[in-house]
């Protein structure tokens, strides 16, 4: 009818990917978006902080239009605490790791993320993505694109020891046959953007995160794309 009144909230708003990372509870979400200071704030369940460590240029960028950080040699370290090292409820069971990122250069080493250090931590390495699932590294194949905003799920099932790989959205490596191995060797839970090699070598994110999210759940194929699209 000519001149009806349209209520906008029958059409409801469109989810965030914040709020849709948080409709599946995890148990650690940083945003990353803070545009000064050294805290990462944790919005997830386990309410543990962040520290930005080594300087990096917070809120310069936006990825898939959210506010980041530029990584280059600087890292977010969560400290040890008992509701996310020792004692996280799906330790030798299930996870999931999320995250949005935006690479500058995939040359050499460019690290990503380490949850307890090992056996869960992924980095590209000429080019390539790796991920270590019981402290062996296993080459994906698949490169990620230099320059491109890129969205990152990555889910673990001790019950059928597969691990599996998500690009926007998308499956793009699996794995089975990966044993829960899980262990407490460095004083801090989750690493992100840079880490300490052995030899005492940083390697480094070379370009962007934002959106850093933990599950003691694997996520499903539906969710993992409703996250995306929210993007």
């Amino acid at each position: 009818m000519a001149g009806a009144i349209v209520n906008p909230h029958s059409f409801g708003a469109p989810i965030s990917y914040e709020d849709e990372c948080k409709a599946d509870s995890p148990l650690g979400l940083w945003m990353l978006d803070e545009t000064s200071g050294t805290v990462a704030v944790d919005q997830g369940s386990v309410g543990q902080n962040g520290t930005y460590m080594n300087l990096p240029s917070l809120g310069t960028r936006t990825i898939f239009g959210l506010t980041s950080s530029l990584f280059n040699s600087s890292d977010v370290v969560i400290a040890t605490t008992p509701g996310l090292h020792t004692s996280y409820p799906g330790a030798t069971g299930t996870m999931s790791l999320e995250w949005i990122s935006h690479m500058d250069s995939a040359t050499n080493f460019s690290f990503h993320v380490a949850w307890r250090q090992q056996p869960f931590q992924m980095y590209e390495q000429g080019g390539l993505i790796n991920f270590q699932g019981t402290g062996i590294a296993h080459n994906t194949g698949f490169a990620s694109t230099v320059g491109v905003d890129q969205h990152w799920v990555w889910t673990y099932d001790n019950a059928n020891q597969r691990a599996e790989v998500w690009l926007n959205g998308v499956s793009v490596n699996a794995v089975t046959s990966i044993p829960g191995s899980f262990g407490n060797w460095y004083t801090s839970s989750i690493i992100l953007g840079n880490m300490i090699s052995q030899q005492g070598v940083y390697y480094a994110l070379k370009g962007s995160m934002a959106g850093f999210a933990l599950y003691s759940q694997v996520l499903s194929p539906a969710r993992i794309a409703a996250h995306y699209a929210a993007l």
